[in-house]
């Protein structure tokens, strides 16, 4: 069982290995989508939570917001570039990249 576990993150490993060039590629476009629906559609102000009836909501301005996921997203990018084995890097990498779509979708949707 344990074999079996290392082999199956070997194998992910590699496969990230292989694609990394890919993988960065659709990181930056869904990254630059993100950030510029969000100059676009973002109010002044906006809230990194999203707020239950009855709250108030703690509010930043929109260019700091989305300069900070844009530069998460670019620092677990070059992480990930340098180390494309390390899986770690490449989930902080999602988890940004979903981080930018977050911001939008508490700000516009809810």
């Amino acid at each position: 069982m344990a074999q079996q576990k290392k082999e199956l993150f070997s194998k992910w490993r590699d496969w990230t290995q292989k694609n990394r060039n890919w993988i960065l590629y659709a990181a930056g476009i869904l990254t630059l989508f993100g950030l510029a629906g969000g100059a676009a559609m973002l109010p002044e102000q906006v809230a990194l939570q999203a707020v239950q009836e009855g709250q108030t909501a703690a509010l930043v301005d929109k260019e700091m917001a989305l300069g900070a996921t844009g530069g998460l997203t670019v620092f677990f990018g070059l992480l990930f570039a340098l180390r494309p084995r390390e899986l770690v890097y490449f989930v902080a990498l999602c988890l940004a990249v979903f981080l930018v779509y977050s911001l939008l979708m508490i700000n516009v949707v809810l």
